[in-house]
């Protein structure tokens, strides 16, 4: 795991709730001086998703056991209100990457976590609402014949995608919706992203072909929104007892708090 790092004293810092906060609001320069860069490339560059993983910043609603920070919503929102005052790109991207690697960890049972958190492959994006998708029952799952989703916020950063699908029964009558989680490799890009504001969130659309989501990587909207999850093994853990809906409506709030501070006050 990468440590926090005091960049005048050059020591080690214990990883805190208080030092996330504290390397947040030491990346606002930083983010502040690649606005252009930013804006040209639609997405966050490299440089910044570099200093995002030396500072911790995606592990933070990792859960320990998969060796990320699991740390407090307060904090959670602190961080991203700082990175706002920055770069309100950055603090969206975070935001919403975050939010989807909680799902990715509570959603599912823990064998298909266990497989999702190996060798730090977690960053995950998501989109709930398909804006066209024809699926169909296979043996053991469902497969995404064709579809496609708008908004996918850090989906060029992420391992994996949470895109939701509508379940049918044997009849092809409608009856559920879901969340299903599928590798990046297999997803497109549309790269139809070309905004003014938000422009780094590269909140592209994405297309999705004969891909086959097995049961398991599925989380029925039925049960999620009964915060009946499948992570049994983190159910002692409250950070992943959160409601799904407010949890995920609320967190868009927090970049926009850290947007509308004045940019000159840094520290």
């Amino acid at each position: 795991m990468t440590v926090i790092v005091d960049k005048v004293t050059s020591q080690v810092l214990p990883t805190t709730d208080t030092n996330l906060v504290a390397a947040a609001t030491s990346l606002i320069p930083t983010l502040r001086s690649r606005s252009s860069e930013t804006d040209v490339l639609t997405r966050l560059p490299n440089s910044t998703i570099a200093d995002l993983e030396k500072t911790q910043l995606f592990d933070m609603l990792v859960p320990k056991m998969y060796g990320g920070l699991q740390c407090s919503l307060r904090t959670f929102v602190d961080v991203v209100v700082e990175l706002g005052r920055g770069d309100g790109s950055a603090a969206w991207t975070v935001a919403l990457l975050s939010g989807s690697t909680w799902m990715a960890a509570t959603l599912y049972p823990k064998h298909v976590v266990d497989e999702t958190f190996s060798g730090g492959r977690f960053r995950t994006a998501g989109v709930l609402a398909p804006r066209k998708v024809k699926t169909r029952r296979a043996d053991g799952g469902v497969l995404i014949e064709e579809g496609s989703w708008s908004f996918n916020s850090g989906v060029h950063h992420a391992h994996w995608d949470i895109l939701g699908i509508p379940i049918f029964d044997d009849a092809g009558q409608f009856i559920d919706s879901g969340s299903a989680l599928i590798e990046i490799s297999q997803v497109t890009l549309l790269n139809d992203w070309d905004t003014i504001g938000l422009r780094g969130s590269g909140s592209t659309s994405v297309a999705v072909k004969d891909v086959f989501v097995p049961n398991e990587r599925i989380a029925l909207l039925s049960k999620t929104l009964q915060e009946d999850y499948a992570s049994t093994h983190l159910r002692d853990q409250q950070l992943y007892r959160l409601a799904l809906v407010p949890f995920l409506v609320t967190k868009l709030v927090f970049p926009a708090l850290g947007m509308q501070r004045p940019p000159s006050n840094y520290f």
